[in-house]
């Protein structure tokens, strides 16, 4: 049976000056394998230069997507700068998940 297609999200960061300018929204990323879906965002994105991890509390660190970096123009200068993009993948649609709110009027009654 064929896969559906991987979501991604991506983080922009700017490596020179060590800071997050811009993050998407969960997306489908129209690939059906793990092998396109790398190769489609190392063409975007210039070079994978790692790969993105989260711990687990039961057990050891799992990978949650790659890191590629490029250099780019600023849009408003000639200058460059070295633009990293973090990617996460999913295999299925990403669902919301919300646990242990405190709404802060409640503690005001």
């Amino acid at each position: 049976m064929p896969h559906s297609t991987f979501w991604i999200r991506e983080t922009f960061v700017n490596a020179d000056q060590n800071c997050r300018f811009g993050e998407g929204e969960w997306m489908d990323s129209g690939q059906t394998s793990l092998g396109s879906l790398y190769r489609s965002l190392r063409s975007e994105y210039g070079g994978c230069t790692g790969k993105q991890y989260i711990d687990r509390a039961d057990g050891p660190p799992v990978q949650v997507g790659w890191v590629f970096r490029k250099r780019m123009k600023y849009e408003d200068s000639k200058d460059t700068y070295i633009r990293e993009v973090w990617v996460a993948v999913s295999s299925t649609a990403p669902q919301l998940r919300v646990t242990n709110i405190t709404w802060p009027w409640e503690d005001a009654a």
